[in-house]
């Protein structure tokens, strides 16, 4: 993997488009790399560090991502469904978009993520854990309710 962080040093800390999948990069510091639109399906996170990386539009779908840091990260519109995010630090971590189907969100810190017009359907998550500190508006929820945030108001509608 040592090849793999001096390609991002030469590129500017830019991985988008590439093809890593089921690849091991447990423990390694991917923080403010972009790696928007790559395939890192089924790919081993465990531990990683992706501090303010960009993955808009990245499949991550089947990843474990157990115990990674992914404050600040931009997971706009990336698949994740059945990524395992147990006790991850998604601390302001942007997912608008983003489907989560069958995601372990199992002991995941959640505090100020955007789930906006995100799925979550059947997703391994604590609802409290999800409803404090986290932006959840539109969003599709592990019970296939949709919840809808208006100012004065919170409210699950059904699908």
């Amino acid at each position: 993997m040592r090849d793999l962080m001096s390609f991002a040093e030469a590129n500017g800390g830019n991985l988008d488009g590439i093809n890593l999948v089921g690849q091991n990069l447990s423990g390694l510091d991917l923080s403010g790399v972009s790696l928007q639109r790559a395939n890192l399906r089924g790919a081993n996170l465990s531990g990683a560090n992706l501090t303010n990386a960009n993955l808009t539009g990245a499949n991550l779908s089947h990843a474990i991502l157990t115990a990674a840091n992914l404050t600040g990260a931009m997971l706009r519109n990336a698949h994740l469904s059945c990524v395992k995010l147990d006790g991850a630090m998604l601390l302001k971590a942007n997912f608008r978009g983003a489907d989560l189907s069958r995601a372990d969100l199992t002991d995941a810190i959640v505090t100020g993520a955007d789930f906006t017009r995100a799925t979550l359907l059947e997703a391994r998550a604590s609802m409290s854990d999800l409803r404090q500190g986290c932006q959840l508006n539109f969003a599709l929820l592990p019970n296939g309710k949709v919840l809808c945030v208006e100012p004065a108001r919170m409210m699950v509608a059904s699908r």
